[in-house]
């Protein structure tokens, strides 16, 4: 926020925040089966056109200027997924019974 407050009112700057290592769709399909404990049904398909081989960000302008450095790893990334997940299905059920 420091650095925001130091912005002229009208400029922007633009930050990738990443770790620079990539997951594989495969790899974070593994993941969610073993936190779930539970196969996940796919199928592997055919690379589209336009589809990327590989597309990693790096966060060394944000930890430069902004001190961020990434801390989660997959695991993490997955946990707050389900997480966030399992917490919208109740808040959306919750409304659902609120008539």
């Amino acid at each position: 926020m420091q650095y925001m407050d130091k912005m002229v009112k009208g400029n922007y700057d633009v930050f990738n925040f990443g770790s620079g290592n990539g997951f594989s769709v495969l790899q974070v399909i593994k993941m969610f089966e073993e936190i779930l404990q539970q196969k996940i049904n796919y199928k592997v398909g055919d690379r589209r056109p336009g589809d990327l081989e590989r597309l990693v960000t790096a966060s060394v302008k944000a930890e430069s200027i902004l001190g961020w450095k990434p801390e989660k790893s997959l695991r993490d990334m997955c946990e707050s997924c389900i997480k966030f997940t399992i917490l919208l299905f109740e808040i959306t059920r919750k409304k659902k019974t609120d008539f």
